[in-house]
């Protein structure tokens, strides 16, 4: 089994909204690695910006509060 059917049988488990906050965190590491030289925060700091509208720096911040 590879990578995407393992996280796949994982994500199909998870209530509706989580599954969303996965969908999200992915949206993300897609934003993250169109700019591979900045830092996680840089990236977070991006978005808060309104550079990339699929995630929000509050919302990472409740995502990682809530973890």
């Amino acid at each position: 089994m590879n990578t995407a059917d393992l996280i796949y049988e994982h994500v199909k488990t998870l209530p509706e909204i989580q599954a969303q906050e996965v969908l999200k965190f992915i949206d993300f590491l897609n934003f993250k690695s169109r700019y591979p030289n900045q830092t996680t925060i840089e990236s977070m700091q991006a978005a808060e910006r309104g550079e990339y509208e699929g995630v929000s720096l509050a919302d990472l911040k409740n995502q990682w509060d809530d973890a």
